[in-house]
């Protein structure tokens, strides 16, 4: 019969310190991979999901920005038409 492989797991504030060692301190992926004892893949998809987080963040807080500026206000988007058709020349 055969085992399931066991993989070890992370804590999330691990992770964070990880990317930071990239992101803040200039440690290449490798350089810190090794210092921490992962694989550079590993580390890698930590900092692309940290990324996607991170954008995520951002565009949020800036909609959210928008919608309370102008939450008295009503914000309409603009109508896309063909340029081709006369009605709207």
């Amino acid at each position: 019969m055969s085992q399931k492989r066991a993989y070890k797991s992370y804590t999330k504030e691990f992770k964070e310190e990880a990317v930071a060692l990239i992101t803040d301190q200039g440690y290449s992926v490798p350089e810190a991979a090794s210092a921490l004892g992962v694989s550079v893949n590993l580390l890698y998809k930590w900092k692309q999901n940290f990324d996607v987080l991170r954008t995520a963040l951002v565009n949020h807080t800036a909609y959210n920005y928008w919608v309370d500026r102008f939450s008295n206000r009503v914000i309409s988007t603009p109508i896309l038409f063909n340029y081709r058709d006369s009605r709207y020349h």
